[in-house]
């Protein structure tokens, strides 16, 4: 209800203990659960730090966590095996929609799944994604990370292997018409039908300093996949710096 409350485990920044701090949502294809809804306007000072989430299972937004119109601080949390299924599932971990600015730090995204997004998608939102892991999440767009419609996404220092976007485009990381920045982050080993690793499209996406290696594509670009949509101007700036 947009009190700032912090909920956590007893110590957050020690991986055992949140590896076994675990909130099992139980959910199933008939029977919906996730973990965690925001959705009363929480700011930075409501904040989930250190906890497990597995097993959410929702046939719309966030398997594991929905932020909607509010802005709470993730950190230090293990988001696993959630699924957001059908044409509308979203954030297959984490769905974020309309957040002024959403924080999530320090977190492990893996084997979740979604029709778009399968780690985590946003829409309409400011993120900022810092020291994260997304590893082995599927979807049929973004397998790692789904940016879409965002003012200022940041994705900072994270490490994004191994995720695959079936038949769709930006098999690590998809961007469409959001201003995204990417920086200090090694793509390795994504898949996808177009943009291996990242795939960007409507605005301005900037990358640099990456290492972005061993990603595959079925059709264009196993690395960096940049197109033009509803007759907007992609333009991706690419530093000299990255690794490709």
């Amino acid at each position: 209800l947009g009190k700032a409350i912090t909920v956590q485990s007893i110590d957050p920044n020690d991986p055992t203990i949140v590896g076994t701090t675990i909130i099992d949502c139980e959910g199933t294809d008939t029977e919906h659960h996730r973990g965690f809804k925001f959705h009363s306007g929480e700011d930075a000072n409501s904040v989930l730090a250190g906890i497990k989430i597995t097993n959410g299972n929702t046939n719309g937004g966030g398997g594991g966590i929905y932020c909607d119109n509010s802005s709470p601080t993730i950190k230090n949390c293990i988001i696993s095996d959630n699924v957001s299924r059908g044409l509308s599932g979203v954030g297959g971990g984490m769905y974020s929609n309309f957040s002024m600015l959403l924080r999530v730090h320090n977190c492990l995204f893996t084997g979740n799944s979604a029709y778009r997004g399968g780690g985590m998608a946003s829409d309409y939102s400011n993120l900022e994604v810092v020291n994260c892991e997304f590893r082995d999440n599927s979807a049929g767009g973004g397998g790692g990370i789904s940016c879409s419609y965002g003012h200022n996404v940041t994705i900072t220092n994270c490490k994004i292997t191994s995720n695959i976007s079936y038949g769709g485009s930006g098999g690590g990381i998809s961007c469409g018409r959001s201003s995204t920045n990417i920086s200090y982050c090694m793509i390795i080993n994504n898949s996808a039908s177009r943009g291996g690793g990242i795939s960007c499209y409507g605005e301005t996406s900037v990358i640099r300093n990456c290492i972005i290696i061993d990603n595959t594509a079925e059709e264009f670009g196993g690395s960096i996949f940049s197109r033009r949509r509803w007759r907007l101007p992609t333009r991706a700036k690419i530093s000299l710096m990255c690794s490709i």
